[in-house]
């Protein structure tokens, strides 16, 4: 039955209100007339108003295209409840007089498309000079009309071909909702579970949902994404986007392949497509062979329908390439906002590892906050659970393999801590090791076998709160070391037989080295050099590294 639609629709992708969806943009196909931003009355405020001009056919079409600027409606989990909605009014009608109003969508570059009469609206209502009129139109009838809900690119509201010269109408509130008490939430990613791609077209096998900065939708070709920037400038001034639907407080995995001939950096990232950008992004140095980047990320009091995937660019000259983008819910945000790369066997893990600020790092209340001047320094005033005070870092971990934790810390209170790798979610899976701090800084190195347990949701934590007293963290570091043949134990096998234990044997820079005062500073040009002034204790003047080694012995009992 047609008649007024009183239903209270949540929004889950709006192209119109008070303004043009970011990724979007108003458009003429024929015609080519200005189609502009009009102020109306105070219920509506800034409307979008359309004029229809006779195109060198003798009609045009006008809407909303997202085609070229990456804008995409992927709508399909709502086809059983979801709607199309928007208001509409008659500002003049048409020269030739009354005429049919038509509604298209096109999907997919144009491969699928619906046509559909106003009247065939809910409301069932033709449109009238100078009243504001609601249209509803249900997607589950789109769909059957031929319309792929998954990327929609272009919708038009217009009068039919070569019989609208003349016309000037004005829309607003236009959006894909569902009704408001569904159980369906109103937020397209929400919509896809944890590990579900949230990227279109990830493989660059098209144009198709990428837009940006001038030129970046031409930089598509053969399955790959490449740019070469001439000058160097602000790092936005060359910027791929996808833009997406991302919940704050969550936590996100972004995945990506790629390489640069000239072994530069660019900025990878989530954040929201207009003013204030909030954003979580990382600078990722480039290599001349193809690598595999993750960066996992917590969107920290910002995501909307009107949100992106980044790539900036234009901070340094030389060429990128990029192909198969990926981004993944992977659960409920931690709280830090950070980012991490997870690279390839023996490269760094850890983002920040310095501490040059609180870039990357959360946990419990105040962690962030206890990073000054290069150094995290925590002082517990109260013993409690080890989890009670807790500094963290999110990462992938992969799951049965072999990584090297290594830092440098202190305690003026000569106090423990418990330092290891694990889960962020339940079950809290993890492998630690409790180590006796002292006053002088020492560097410490943990051998740990992810048996089991790993995911894009995982973290390098120091549980801090089980003991009273101060701790100072500092160069945190994380890599993969081997295929996962270690025990799995807290200290794992410290590798394979005959493999090498040492850590930076060669002296390419102080990691990895500690001892008394002075130890680490003696290493330099690859060299460790000391010139003792006076004789005393022969461990007075030390030089160390930690590590894991592990006693096997056989056990014979006579009774």
């Amino acid at each position: 039955m047609k008649g007024p639609d009183n239903t209270v629709y949540d929004r889950a992708y709006t192209l119109y209100q008070d303004a043009v969806n970011s990724a979007w943009r108003l458009w003429d196909c024929c015609a080519f007339l200005p189609q502009v931003e009009a102020e109306d009355d105070a219920e509506h405020g800034s409307v979008v108003e359309f004029t229809i001009g006779e195109g060198s056919d003798g009609g045009t079409v006008v809407g909303f295209f997202g085609r070229d600027t990456g804008g995409v409606a992927d709508v399909d989990d709502y086809i059983n409840e979801g709607v199309l909605r928007f208001d509409m009014k008659v500002v003049t009608m048409p020269d030739n007089g009354e005429t049919s109003w038509l509604l298209k969508l096109e999907s997919a570059g144009g491969n699928t498309a619906a046509e559909v009469e106003l009247t065939t609206s809910k409301q069932g209502e033709t449109p009238v000079l100078g009243e504001w009129q609601a249209y509803t139109f249900p997607l589950i009838e789109l769909a059957s009309a031929g319309l792929d809900l998954t990327a929609i690119d272009i919708v038009m509201i217009f009068p039919s071909w070569g019989n609208g010269t003349g016309a000037v109408y004005r829309i607003d509130n236009i959006y894909f909702g569902i009704p408001s008490d569904d159980d369906i939430s109103n937020d397209i990613s929400e919509q896809k579970g944890n590990g579900e791609e949230l990227i279109l077209n990830g493989m660059f096998d098209s144009s198709a949902n990428w837009g940006g900065t001038d030129g970046m939708v031409d930089s598509i070709s053969n399955g790959i994404f490449t740019a070469d920037v001439a000058v160097a400038g602000n790092p936005w001034d060359v910027s791929l986007k996808q833009n997406m639907t991302l919940i704050a407080d969550r936590t996100y995995v972004l995945k990506f392949d790629a390489r640069s001939d000239d072994a530069r950096d660019i900025i990878a990232g989530l954040g929201l497509d207009h003013d204030p950008w909030t954003n979580v992004v990382e600078t990722v140095t480039l290599t001349n062979e193809w690598t595999t980047y993750m960066v996992t990320i917590t969107t920290v009091g910002f995501g909307d329908d009107n949100s992106r995937v980044l790539f900036d660019l234009g901070a340094a000259v030389g060429e990128v390439q990029l192909d198969n983008v990926s981004v993944q819910l992977v659960g409920e945000g931690s709280g830090n906002g950070g980012g991490t790369v997870v690279t390839t066997p023996g490269e760094e893990i850890v983002a920040n590892g310095g501490f040059d600020s609180a870039a990357s790092w959360g946990g419990t209340d105040g962690m962030a906050a206890s990073i000054s001047n290069g150094i995290f320094s925590a002082n517990i005033a109260a013993a409690g659970n080890p989890w009670d005070v807790s500094l963290k870092q999110n990462m992938t971990l992969v799951p049965d393999t072999t990584y090297t934790l290594t830092f440098d810390a202190r305690s003026a209170d000569s106090r423990e801590i418990m330092a290891g790798l694990g889960l962020d979610h339940d079950p809290w899976t993890n492998v630690v090791e409790t180590l006796t701090l002292t006053p002088d800084w020492t560097t410490y190195t943990l051998t740990i076998t992810t048996t089991g347990f790993g995911d894009d949701a995982s973290r390098v934590f120091f549980d801090l709160g089980a003991a009273t007293g101060e701790v100072q963290l500092d160069n945190i570091s994380v890599k993969i070391v081997d295929d996962g043949s270690g025990t799995g134990s807290g200290g794992g096998a410290g590798g394979t037989a005959g493999g090498e234990l040492l850590i930076n044997g060669g002296f390419d820079s102080a990691t990895g080295w500690g001892g008394t005062d002075g130890m680490a500073a003696s290493v330099g040009g690859g060299i460790f050099s000391a010139d003792i002034a006076a004789a005393g204790n022969p461990w007075d003047v030390s030089l160390k590294q930690s590590m894991t080694l592990v006693l096997r012995y056989d056990v014979f009992i006579e009774i």
